[in-house]
């Protein structure tokens, strides 16, 4: 066996490893500060924080946390979010002019702005577990685009364990999502444009009833909801990540 496929099984295992540990504890974190009145996705978040900067520290990938981690990249999360609520808002508009869609009526008290903060520090969690530090560490075992297809597939399979999930129109959005979202931080070595992309498809997708008073019937992820809409648009865009060169 080539040392090149090596790399891409111990890169597999390591990561579905990973990954499975995460689900461990992100079940054992909250009960175990249940005593300690915090909302539990911001035990989650500092959990995964400290989980990061002791893998770099004993990785000795320190010099590479920083720099994804960089405040100087801040602006990252802002072009990340205003690019892909234009992807959001183009695929919505012709998902309301070609899909099956109905009217809905937003909660009693819903408002644009509710819930930022705490959007904000779910998909930081949710970043931090699939996009954390163990990636770069895996970079000398494989490509990116390996790891970001891996990181993909097992994206998709922990959101499928829910059972509210549709396999079939879901499960690809999820993927492409996890694929597009890992090339992000790999390719611009930043956390902050993943999040970005991440909290803006959040926010869309949570206000997208109180802003347009449309709700579609098809579900999807990234994009909101309207199936295989979504998996066009998420497939173009992780081509599209792929080509592009950073400059570093």
């Amino acid at each position: 066996m080539s040392l090149y496929k090596k790399g891409n099984i111990i890169s597999l295992v390591i990561l579905a490893l990973y990954v499975s540990a995460n689900i461990f504890f992100m079940v054992l974190v909250p009960k175990v500060f249940s005593f300690i009145q915090i909302n539990s996705s911001f035990l989650l978040c500092s959990f995964f924080i400290i989980l990061n900067i002791l893998l770099a520290f004993l990785a000795k990938l320190i010099p590479t946390l920083k720099e994804h981690w960089s405040i100087l990249k801040l602006h990252h999360f802002l072009i990340g979010a205003i690019i892909w609520l234009i992807v959001l808002s183009i695929s919505h508009c012709l998902k309301l002019a070609f899909c099956n869609i109905q009217a809905s009526t937003p909660e009693n008290g819903d408002t644009l702005s509710s819930g930022l903060g705490l959007t904000l520090v779910i998909i930081s969690w949710e970043e931090l577990m699939f996009r954390g530090i163990v990636l770069n560490f895996l970079l000398k075992y494989s490509s990116k685009l390996y790891l970001s297809i891996i990181s993909g597939l097992l994206f998709m399979l922990i959101h499928l364990l829910n059972p509210e999930i549709n396999i079939l129109l879901q499960g690809p959005n999820l993927f492409f999502a996890g694929v597009l979202l890992t090339l992000l931080y790999l390719k611009f070595k930043s956390i902050w444009l993943p999040l970005g992309f991440h909290f803006a498809n959040n926010i869309f997708s949570s206000k997208v009833e109180l802003l347009t008073g449309y709700k579609l019937d098809a579900g999807g992820f990234l994009l909101s909801s309207g199936g295989y809409v979504d998996t066009l648009f998420l497939a173009l865009s992780c081509f599209i990540a792929y080509q592009i060169k950073p400059n570093d």
